[in-house]
């Protein structure tokens, strides 16, 4: 290999140290009778170096995306439990039984019997669920988020947008209108997950993660139409249905197991609906922002997503 540049240092007491960039890779190697000094030196060079390649305008285009993308989960993600400071526990159940009265009279609060007959005469059905209700959040909600992000950015970036819209609007209600989780309402529902498992969900360890007095409107439920709408979109023949599919099962895991109340699954619809045209208005209003400088698989330069109608 060809050397390109290399750095000698000898102490008083023979400390010889070498380090040594070849090809634009940079590594160092040691040879020392007296290590303390030339281990300071090693620090200092190969944190020089580090420093170098990652402010290198190169390494700056390459990582700012990622980084960005990061910034922007973990913040919203923080926000979210940041919310929970601001409700009370007794205000969210005083709305859930608000919810629970307007349900009845509207004759559509059928909750609490669903799961009663499901528990005593089809328990694997609500296990079944109870692990539909986890693998239909988060799981899926990352993993297509991370697969767009790697193969269409652009479409990535128009639906990413979508699910923001629906955070910021929902973190807005959960303070205005707080509305605890059915499953804490232990005289008309039973919390299927901890009665049937998979007990490490939902957990006491777990409760510093979420808020269970944010029920309405559901995310789990909003987040599921905005991927429906993206699975009919994208997916061709007989795979476009999973589209409409992926809410509807998600509808029943959500309200079997008792994490959320019918109307709650209404307003999370309500709200993704919103959030698309939100996003429709913004848009046209300002174009960039559904142009993004992120290629998909096989382009050859920048795209502007423009979602089938």
């Amino acid at each position: 290999m060809r050397l390109q540049r290399q750095g000698k240092a000898r102490s008083a007491n023979a400390t010889y140290c070498e380090a040594s960039t070849v090809e634009g890779c940079f590594f160092i190697e040691i040879r020392c009778s007296g290590y303390s000094q030339g281990n300071h030196l090693v620090i200092m060079l190969a944190a020089r170096r580090l420093i170098q390649l990652v402010s290198s305008p190169s390494m700056v285009r390459r990582w700012w995306p990622h980084v960005a993308e990061l910034a922007l989960i973990l913040g919203a993600y923080l926000i979210y439990l940041g919310t929970r400071d601001r409700i009370f526990q007794d205000t969210a159940m005083i709305n859930a039984q608000r919810v629970i009265s307007w349900e009845r009279s509207a004759g559509i609060f059928w909750e609490a019997a669903w799961q009663s007959w499901a528990l005593e005469n089809a328990q694997a059905l609500v296990l079944a669920m109870n692990w539909l209700y986890i693998v239909t959040y988060w799981p899926i909600v990352m993993g297509v988020g991370l697969f767009l992000f790697v193969r269409n950015r652009s479409r990535f970036y128009y639906y990413r947008t979508v699910v923001v819209i629906s955070l910021i609007i929902a973190l807005g209600l959960f303070m205005a209108f707080p509305v605890a989780s059915p499953f804490r309402i232990t005289g008309m529902f039973v919390d299927s997950i901890q009665t049937l498992g998979p007990t490490f969900y939902g957990s006491p360890q777990m409760a510093v993660l979420y808020n269970t007095n944010a029920a309405m409107p559901s995310l789990h439920f909003c987040w599921s139409v905005i991927l429906g709408v993206l699975f009919f979109r994208s997916l061709n023949g007989w795979s476009k249905l999973f589209g409409p599919a992926y809410p509807v099962v998600t509808f029943f895991a959500i309200t079997l197991t008792a994490n959320h109340f019918i109307l709650d699954a209404v307003a999370g619809g309500l709200l993704a609906g919103l959030s698309f045209a939100i996003m429709a208005f913004a848009a046209r209003r300002w174009p960039w922002l559904a142009r993004t400088t992120g290629r998909k698989t096989g382009g050859n330069g920048p795209e502007t997503y423009k979602p089938a109608r």
